[in-house]
């Protein structure tokens, strides 16, 4: 593409029109992703791209959009992103007791993925639709992207995500016309209150709530002018101002309080939330593990795409193996890959303290630094923080735990056994996991079919603020241990 001078940089100027493009660090030029191929004129690297960038990229044209102003007339190549593994909802029939004419489309708006289910008023799946959430392009995480809609407004954050929404839901509405449709949508707190251009600045300031507590019920037109269709829109409310609707969805499908004893849940991706169960009370709480689990911040880190490692073994004679998505040639590591490495090398080239004598090399191209054992240690303690203080908070041991489901993307490519050898869950957890998938998608789905669902009453779910817990730093400090 032909771009004119703007004295903007072209990250911005690719924001602004809703290109795509991954932007981990919103262009603070520090995850090195944003990267196109200048064709004329080529800029001289800057410091962070010739430490960023291989050798070859360089001498390609390839360049951050994030670290050059465009201060004349340029040509250049966005690079396609790799194509992610994205989770929907495994199901192909859904029950339902009262069976009409409304097509329901559900929506799971995450952070990194949104996945659009469309079913017929039997129950039976008519289709799907999965795509990498386009405001990404804003930053790998919330925090980014609330603090990317004080920088320039909430609209161009809030229309990069509707505008591929929209395009998504007349693609079904031109596959199935004729039809009245009912929309449910599902999310964490900060998509969800993007999706309704509603202000997501409370949610990073004391005292951290939300401005919009309750279900919120739209017509199509209110959120989407262009598309005139019969359509309702329901946004499912969040439980607190970082455990959301898609939690509170994930409890409906899973049935949760109906059960009885002591149950443990977590919905593991770029955020970690947590909902422990116990004598029919639930404890909720967030954790920000941020994008180290699908390989964001890493040096050789990539999602779950074709080509990345995500089996790591030791060989009879010592050294280190892997196998990679689809059997493609090795382009990076993925979240579940780098467990697998860690337990892998755990007690040998790492110690528990996360020490590494030397990069430990998978390929010439691909290896992990000390750097990267630091940042995934991060992530990892997290989730083991919340874990722990939730136990506590509840008096509960955890060989208590009667079931622990693990749900979300990052959660279904998990070899259990590694994630338990580096301390991510305790060793007690052990034979108790069951990995349940797209839970918010589905349980978004079901709310919309059985319309004399109770909902979940939000006062049985208790909110812990982990920042508020005297043993925090204690827990913290503890969990960055691999053991």
């Amino acid at each position: 593409m032909i771009i004119p001078k703007t004295d903007q940089t072209f990250l911005a100027y690719l924001q602004e029109r809703k290109i795509p493009i991954d932007a981990t660090c919103n262009g603070k030029g520090t995850c090195g992703k944003c990267k196109v191929r200048f064709i004329d004129p080529i800029p001289l690297p800057s410091s962070e791209e010739i430490k960023l960038l291989q050798p070859d990229e360089l001498n390609a044209g390839i360049r951050l959009a994030c670290r050059h102003t465009i201060d004349a007339d340029t040509t250049i190549e966005r690079l396609e992103e790799a194509e992610f593994t994205i989770l929907g909802s495994d199901v192909r029939h859904f029950h339902t007791d009262h069976p009409d004419e409304t097509i329901r489309i559900a929506i799971d708006i995450g952070t990194t993925t949104v996945v659009l289910l469309a079913v017929d008023g039997s129950g039976t799946v008519l289709d799907e639709i999965r795509f990498l959430n386009p405001q990404r392009a804003y930053g790998a995480d919330v925090l980014s992207r609330i603090q990317a809609s004080q920088e320039l407004g909430i609209k161009p954050i809030s229309d990069a995500l509707l505008h591929s929404l929209e395009s998504a839901l007349v693609s079904l509405f031109t596959k199935y016309p004729g039809s009245r449709y009912k929309i449910g949508v599902t999310g964490n707190p900060t998509m969800t209150h993007f999706f309704m251009q509603a202000p997501v600045e409370p949610i990073i300031r004391v005292p951290y709530s939300v401005s919009v507590k309750e279900t919120k019920v739209f017509q199509l037109t209110d959120l989407f002018p262009a598309l005139d269709y019969p359509a309702e829109i329901i946004v499912y409310p969040p439980i607190s101002a970082y455990v959301g609707a898609d939690i509170l969805c994930g409890l409906v499908e899973l049935d949760f309080f109906s059960r009885k004893g002591t149950h443990l849940f977590l919905d593991l991706g770029t955020n970690g939330e947590l909902v422990l169960l116990k004598n029919g009370i639930a404890y909720a709480t967030s954790t920000a593990a941020g994008p180290a689990f699908e390989g964001g911040n890493l040096s050789c880190g990539c999602g779950s795409i074709d080509g990345a490692i995500h089996n790591v073994f030791r060989n009879d004679d010592g050294s280190i193996g892997f196998e990679t998505l689809s059997d493609e040639p090795p382009v990076g590591i993925c979240g579940s890959g780098y467990i697998d490495l860690f337990s892998v090398l755990l007690g040998q080239e790492m110690d528990e303290g996360g020490h590494l004598d030397e990069i430990v090399e998978l390929t010439p191209e691909i290896g992990l630094t000390q750097q990267d054992v630091r940042m995934f240690q991060l992530a990892k303690a997290a989730i083991r923080t919340g874990i722990e203080i939730l136990l506590k908070k509840t008096d509960t041991q955890a060989k208590e735990i009667e079931r622990f489901d693990l749900a979300g993307g990052f959660g279904s490519g998990l070899r259990i056994d590694a994630a338990i050898t580096i301390g991510l869950f305790p060793k007690e957890f052990n034979g108790k996991i069951h990995t349940v998938g797209n839970t918010a998608l589905r349980g978004t789905m079901k709310l919309l079919l059985d319309e004399s669902q109770d909902p979940i009453d939000l006062s049985r779910i208790h909110t812990v603020e982990l920042a508020d817990e005297p043993s925090l730093m204690d827990e913290f400090v503890d969990a960055l241990y691999f053991n």
